[in-house]
């Protein structure tokens, strides 16, 4: 017997909103699914922040490399003479320059 203001129609309707057919499962599927979404959120916030930082300490994997040292300043001003960059009266004034004389 139907309650006093509803007919079957009625009754089938919220017996289909009650949750008749998957049951359970639907909120494990849902939960599960908000899982693997949250992950997958913190996953690419994760590599964007470390691909973007420039803050690793030395050593660690994904540091990038120490500036190269340019060596000796008399090495360097050898190079440039030889390389052309400079003469060779430039190259004894560096000399000079360099060893205090």
């Amino acid at each position: 017997m139907a309650p006093a203001g509803l007919n079957t129609g009625s009754l089938a309707l919220l017996r289909h909103m009650g949750g008749d057919g998957w049951g359970a499962g639907a909120w494990v599927l849902g939960i599960i699914g908000f899982i693997v979404m949250v992950t997958l959120v913190v996953l690419v916030i994760y590599l964007l922040v470390r691909s973007f930082s420039h803050q690793h300490a030395e050593g660690t994997p994904g540091a990038y490399p120490p500036p190269p040292t340019l060596g000796d300043p008399l090495d360097i001003a050898r190079r440039r003479y030889a390389a052309g960059e400079i003469t060779k009266e430039q190259l004894e004034e560096i000399q000079k320059t360099l060893k205090g004389d």
